[in-house]
C-alpha cells in the first residue's frame, strides 16, 4: 500500500495470506448466525415418531438450546420429546414439561451438538400428560451456523 499526494490509499500486490490466517485462527468462532428449528403439534398431544416436519440440513450447525411450551399443561405425567439426528437422540437427559406447567424445565442435557450437513432433524413426542396430554405443543431446537467455511 502507499498513500498518494491526494490522500488517497492505492493497493500494490499485497499478500493476504497472513491476513486470511489470522481470521481464521481468530475470528470464526465468532462468525456463526443463528438458526431455529421448529415443530408444531396443535390440539392436544400424542406420543409418535417423527412428528410433525423433518428438516434436512444444508450445512453443519451446532445445537444451542431447546425451548418447549404448551397452551395447556399436562397433568398426571410430564410431557417429554426428543429431537433426532439421523434418528439417533441429540440429548442424554430429553427435555421435558413437568406436570402443570407449560414450559421446558431447562433440565435438557445434549448428548450431540455437532450436527452434520446433510443430516435429517426429526422430533419425537415420548410421553404425553396420563390425566391431560398438554395441547398446542410448540418446540424450538436453537442452533448456529458458521458463515464462514474454513
Amino acid at each position: 500500500m502507499k498513500l498518494t499526494r491526494k490522500g488517497k490509499i492505492t493497493v500494490e500486490d499485497i499478500d493476504i495470506a497472513p491476513l486470511m490466517q489470522h481470521f481464521k485462527e481468530n475470528l470464526v468462532g465468532a462468525l456463526r448466525i443463528p438458526v431455529t428449528y421448529s415443530w408444531f403439534i396443535s390440539g392436544n398431544v400424542a406420543t409418535g415418531v417423527e412428528k410433525d416436519l423433518t428438516y434436512r440440513l444444508k450445512k453443519a450447525v451446532t445445537a444451542k438450546d431447546v425451548e418447549l411450551h404448551v397452551k395447556t399443561a399436562p397433568t398426571g405425567a410430564a410431557l417429554i420429546v426428543d429431537i433426532n439426528e439421523n434418528a439417533t437422540s441429540l440429548f442424554s437427559t430429553l427435555p421435558r414439561i413437568a406436570i402443570g406447567e407449560t414450559t421446558e424445565d431447562n433440565n435438557h442435557i445434549f448428548s450431540d451438538t455437532s450436527l452434520a450437513a446433510g443430516a435429517e432433524l426429526t422430533m419425537d413426542i415420548d410421553q404425553v400428560g396420563s390425566t391431560v396430554t398438554g395441547a398446542d405443543l410448540t418446540v424450538l431446537l436453537h442452533c448456529t451456523e458458521s458463515i464462514y467455511e474454513v
